[in-house]
């Protein structure tokens, strides 16, 4: 019951805002075969989400750097990577050096 619930705020919506997905916490790694460092730690700590865009019926996977001690919003630009919610992200499970994760690939760029 509680999975027909949920499923029907995300296509429906739900009044409780724009992320309808969240893990709270892990490590962003942009992987890039060919080059001399093939991962690369994007973020040490984030978390991830869905959220909802301003055309309906259409989401964005969102991952977004955890702020450290003392460290204000304003301190950092580059704090968040979205991704559009298409076919072509080929979001997949995934296990690397034993912990469990998701991959997806950015469009015309890397993958993560």
């Amino acid at each position: 019951m509680y999975a027909l619930r949920s499923l029907s705020k995300l296509v429906w919506g739900a009044n409780e805002g724009a992320e309808t997905f969240k893990l709270a916490s892990g490590v962003l790694y942009e992987e890039r075969p060919g080059a001399k460092v093939a991962r690369k730690c994007i973020y040490k700590d984030s978390e991830l989400c869905i959220r909802k865009t301003s055309t309906p019926y259409q989401y964005q996977l969102v991952a977004i750097r955890a702020l450290e001690e003392g460290e204000d919003l304003s301190d950092s630009l580059d704090d968040e990577r979205s991704f559009l919610i298409g076919i072509e992200l080929k979001f997949t499970p995934t296990t690397f050096e034993g912990a469990h994760g998701f991959r997806w690939n950015d469009v015309g760029e890397s993958t993560y």
